[in-house]
């Protein structure tokens, strides 16, 4: 209760109700990030601690993204007819439960069912803050609120994920540092659950209709607009490579064929990180 009322107090007052919310959000988005940003320092840690075979890495790895990726139609479904704080809230305690079960974990299949959950409760979390944004922010502002919120989570989720994550691993542990950082994400849930409104008292509530039928037509709808294929094709050609070197490949690569420690790797992967986030 007194840990209750600190934040209560903290998080109450002076700051504009918009403003607490995006903090308490990224807050959120960057403990999201830190497990998507930190898989190549995660790889390290499965194939020396664990002894998993590259191709069980790559599972382990990828598991998380294509989960997380599969439920992005029903979530946003769930998301309009639930709102955001109760989708994020709920499906992040899927997350924490996944991280702990990561931690725990002794075989792949352990291991890729933690990630899996991971990935599923972290589905809602990015399309949830463009819906806060969309209720508390003035429409033009509503863009580079969220963009802003989502940008700078990224980037310190992102920093996180590599030496301070590899440092974490060496010196506390595989598991300590997952539990730990599941106790972490129930406190960013908890702070989401009390502090963290839909949207703004006396606000009107539109009800929508849409389901899987509609959305999916609503998507090919989007795919088909030429004016956004540029962006597509920025997006593949940025993320993908990113994801696959970055968030997998390199840090085997520094370890197997450099001979860097756990950290030494962290610390290269950090500054790739920086570097794109600069850019």
């Amino acid at each position: 209760m007194k840990i209750y009322l600190l934040f209560k107090r903290i998080i109450n007052k002076p700051l504009p109700n918009l403003t607490k919310i995006m903090i308490i959000m990224g807050f959120f988005l960057t403990l999201v990030q830190v497990n998507r940003v930190g898989g190549s320092v995660v790889a390290n840690a499965l194939s020396s601690i664990h002894q998993l075979a590259p191709a069980e890495i790559g599972v382990v790895i990828g598991v998380m993204f294509l989960s997380s990726a599969l439920v992005q139609i029903p979530f946003g479904i769930m998301l309009d007819r639930f709102g955001a704080r109760r989708m994020i809230v709920g499906w992040s305690s899927v997350a924490i439960i996944g991280t702990v079960i990561f931690g725990l974990a002794e075989t792949s299949s352990g291991l890729t069912v933690g990630r899996t959950l991971i990935g599923i409760g972290h589905g809602a979390s990015i399309t949830g803050v463009y819906l806060l944004a969309l209720a508390w922010a003035s429409p033009e502002r509503v863009a580079s609120v969220a963009a802003t919120t989502i940008a700078v989570a990224g980037a310190l989720g992102g920093m996180i994920g590599t030496a301070p994550l590899a440092a974490s691993i060496q010196y506390v542990g595989f598991t300590g540092t997952f539990l730990c950082l599941a106790a972490v994400s129930l406190v960013s849930s908890i702070l989401i659950w009390f502090f963290v409104d839909d949207r703004p008292p006396g606000a009107r509530i539109e009800n929508t209709k849409e389901n899987s039928k509609t959305a999916i037509l609503g998507l090919l709808e989007v795919i088909k607009d030429r004016n956004l294929w540029p962006i597509f094709a920025m997006a593949l050609c940025f993320s993908v490579p990113f994801a696959t070197i970055g968030g997998l490949w390199v840090g085997p690569f520094l370890r197997d064929i450099h001979g860097m420690s756990p950290t030494s790797a962290g610390s290269i992967i950090f500054l790739m990180v920086l570097c794109c986030t600069q850019w």
